[in-house]
């Protein structure tokens, strides 16, 4: 029997009907280890992780290791990119396999599968080692600086490689929002039978004042209604097919056309790919296999479409920085114009796939363009002639039109202007003239589209990280969406002022150096231990620079910040990293430091007292010799032990401070209580009522 883990359980009942009997197919339900839940887990010395079973990895490692013990082989089918490779090496490392075949396949037909079977590999540590850089990073960054950030704002913060940065755009262009103040300028449109033509007031401004504002001036403008024509030309201009989906284009285009967010429409695509329907979704390469483009060109034959096919494969040159590991996203069979999945947002997820697929390899859109420049005679207050513009653009062959549009880049067209038929030198009137009154419009904010679209261009993240990033930001109370698009909160402003100007990851060139350093790392260039150990130093040296006041210190020197979980403690701000365990008990909002060396002894046998937290948060002293018989206790009186109260009665016991639950009253009552011993006194402020003290009372 051979035994072929994947990633998915939807996965395994296809690939088994195309392996046959001899194969036992199931999953590992992606990551079955990870970083360990609490501190940095890895050592900042060696960068060496520490990894650990997650709950269901328990499980799921527990029935893979009795398969694997049945299998004549075990083969690793994770999916192929960095994250699948090292689940592939987390899965090999917890089974202890020693023998072992890695395959991928980029689209789940059965000619992919077998042919994936016919060509094993063994696992690529060099991917392997860029997750791992990306995930220890992400983790050194996160767990050093929110700390620091959450006790500077006073409420719980995270601080992220990546999101920190994707809220850093959403507040300054809402800060650019705020700051922006309009400006009203004025325009003339002059029309004429079925076409306008408008003022170029280009020749009149400068880059100190770029628009035109003197409404007088342009009241005479208004009044001209005769003009020449200087030029009318009639050309033909190209448009381009659009590039297949890759991973961003696709969650931009399913933000604008579907209304989805990135997190669903990831998780639409990731059935559809499950399902066979379409290749694998996250990739960063624009073309098509060849394969793919004769499977277009295929179904084309007897279709409508055939005349739009360009007559060679259109291809396009991927951004830089891009792995290319495998093609563009596409559907596994595009005879399939739609599908009846189950899910009607994964199916219209797979009309987009298909029509950007097969637009990508069609000729361009062909549009008709008409330009002329008409100029006025001499105007009061202008020294020369004024010059209007026209220009009209209609489509006069559709070509990759027919089949998709470019809803991600929301372009817009030249607005309809059938311009008649002119020579230079004609004269011609208007029928009339309108003012145009406009203003200068503030930035737009970001829709999720928009945010995707610029993280990209900045280099921020990778595109299978999008999602993430999203959905983190929001979740942290950052950002909030209203109306599709992207507020930040007072949260998110804290939370940027905070970080802004203290650390080198917030700014945007960082994170785009650091994937470029992640990208040289998958290549064996170089190492993900040098590239934590030049980013930690450098983070060591931000946060010593950083001056954030504490209240109170630890005895390590760094600072102690509250921490409430099942009860309330304080807690060294290296209490979360790993780099400090001590924490101490809370005192009325107060942490209870006890003295390095022993200040307070037991009475009866000389060993050092403690200060304890009973279960009613009140304090007592306790004797540390209680392992070996003494029970000596006392109470707490201003961080010391009580006064001992001997007993009158026994003259072996002392009296202890207990409550009377039947009457809800302290009362003292003798430690030999229950040797027979009944001696009893009231409370009086903190002390037995007894003779000697009567008369206090």
């Amino acid at each position: 029997m051979n035994l072929l883990i994947v990633e998915s359980p939807e996965k395994t009942k296809t690939i088994k009907k195309y392996l046959g009997d001899n194969w036992e197919v199931t999953a590992s339900v992606g990551h079955i280890r990870d970083l360990k839940k609490t501190g940095f887990s890895f050592d900042r010395e060696s960068y060496i992780p520490e990894y650990e079973l997650t709950e269901r990895g328990k499980d799921v490692v527990k029935k893979l290791k009795a398969l694997a013990k049945k299998a004549n082989e075990v083969w690793l089918a994770t999916d192929l990119d960095r994250e699948g490779e090292a689940i592939a090496w987390h899965l090999k490392e917890a089974l202890g396999l020693s023998n072992y075949k890695r395959v991928t396949f980029n689209q789940i037909t059965e000619s992919a599968v077998k042919e994936a079977i016919k060509n094993p590999r063994l696992i690529n540590m060099e991917e392997v080692d860029a997750q791992q850089g990306r995930r220890l990073l992400d983790r050194l960054i996160g767990y050093a600086v929110s700390p620091h950030v959450s006790e500077a704002a006073s409420e719980k913060m995270a601080a992220g490689r990546c999101q920190s940065p994707a809220v850093k755009l959403v507040v300054e262009n809402e800060e650019a929002i705020r700051n922006f103040k309009s400006t009203k300028h004025f325009g003339v449109r002059a029309n004429f039978d079925g076409w306008f033509a408008e003022w170029d007031t280009s020749e009149h401004v400068d880059e100190q004042y770029p628009y035109f504002t003197c409404h007088d001036l342009v009241k005479n403008v208004a009044e001209n209604k005769q003009f020449s024509v200087v030029d009318w030309k009639k050309r033909e201009s190209k448009r381009k097919a659009p590039t297949p989906l890759i991973t961003s284009t696709l969650q931009q285009a399913a933000s604008v056309k579907l209304k989805i967010n990135s997190k669903a429409t990831m998780k639409a695509a990731q059935a559809l790919y499950e399902k066979g329907l379409i290749t694998y979704m996250r990739t960063d390469n624009p073309n098509l296999s060849s394969e793919a483009i004769s499977m277009i060109r295929e179904m084309a034959i007897g279709d409508e479409l055939k005349e739009y096919l360009s007559e060679k494969p259109n291809t396009w040159k991927a951004k830089e920085g891009a792995q290319e590991a495998h093609e563009a996203i596409r559907p596994t069979d595009f005879h399939k114009k739609t599908v009846d999945s189950g899910d009607s947002t994964a199916d219209k997820l797979y009309e987009l796939i298909w029509q950007r697929a097969v637009g990508s390899q069609c000729k361009p859109a062909k549009y008709d363009v008409v330009e002329t420049i008409l100029e006025t005679p001499s105007i009061e207050g202008f020294m020369e002639p004024l010059k209007f513009k026209s220009v009209g653009k209609s489509l006069s062959y559709k070509g990759w039109l027919a089949v998709t549009s470019v809803d991600e880049e929301e372009e817009q067209d030249i607005e309809d202007n059938a311009i008649s038929e002119l020579s230079p030198g004609d004269d011609i009137h208007s029928k009339d003239n309108k003012i145009q009154e406009k203003k200068t419009t503030p930035p737009k904010r970001y829709t999720e589209a928009a945010l995707i679209k610029k993280l990209e261009s900045s280099g921020i993240g990778r595109p299978s990280t999008y999602a993430n990033i999203m959905s983190s930001i929001t979740n942290h109370g950052f950002v909030v969406e209203k109306k599709r698009v992207f507020h930040p909160t007072p949260k998110g402003e804290k939370l940027i002022s905070l970080l802004n100007g203290k650390f080198s990851f917030v700014e945007y060139e960082y994170t785009n150096q650091m994937e470029t350093e992640l990208d040289r790392i998958a290549s064996g260039k170089a190492s993900y231990k040098d590239l934590l150990r030049i980013a930690d130093n450098n983070l060591k040296e931000e946060l010593d620079r950083i001056d954030i006041k504490y209240k109170h210190t630890c005895p390590c020197g760094r600072g102690l910040k509250k921490i409430k979980k099942k009860s309330t403690f304080w807690g060294c701000i290296g209490y979360s990293t790993g780099e400090c365990n001590n924490t101490f008990q809370d005192d009325n909002g107060e942490p209870y430091i006890p003295p390095e060396k022993p200040e307070h002894f037991c009475p009866e046998c000389d060993n050092p007292l403690v200060r304890i937290k009973g279960n009613n948060n009140s304090f007592f002293w306790g004797c540390t010799g209680y392992a070996k018989g003494c029970e000596f206790t006392t109470g707490d009186e201003n961080r010391k032990p009580a006064p001992v109260h001997n007993c009158s009665n026994c003259e072996k016991g002392r009296l202890r401070k207990a409550l009377d639950k039947k009457k809800n009253t302290y009362v003292w009552i003798c430690t030999n209580y229950k040797k027979g011993c009944k001696e009893r006194h009231q409370d009086n402020n903190g002390y037995p009522l007894t003779k000697e003290n009567a008369g206090a009372a």
